[in-house]
């Protein structure tokens, strides 16, 4: 990991845990959820820290359209300002 344990955020100086966390990235008109993905994640603004391997395990999955294990369904609402 690019951050020790223990160590603080650069954003907030909350600490930095090993966490395992989803990732949802967009590809074109395609959601991406990558499940299981070792980060290190400040426990007071969620800040998420990667490693260099990391992030290119995940660009090679984005990659991969092919291998994904499961297909989901998901609900998409457009924005709309409520009164």
């Amino acid at each position: 990991m690019k951050k020790a344990a223990k160590e603080p955020c650069d954003f907030c100086d909350g600490t930095l845990h090993p966490r395992r966390v989803r990732v949802v990235r967009s590809r074109g008109r395609k959601l991406i959820v990558i499940d299981d993905v070792p980060a290190m994640v400040c426990d007071q603004c969620g800040m998420r820290y990667y490693d260099a391997a990391v992030v290119r395990s995940m660009e090679s999955l984005l990659r991969r359209s092919r291998s994904h294990k499961r297909t989901i369904k998901v609900t998409v609402t457009k924005f709309e300002v409520v009164a």
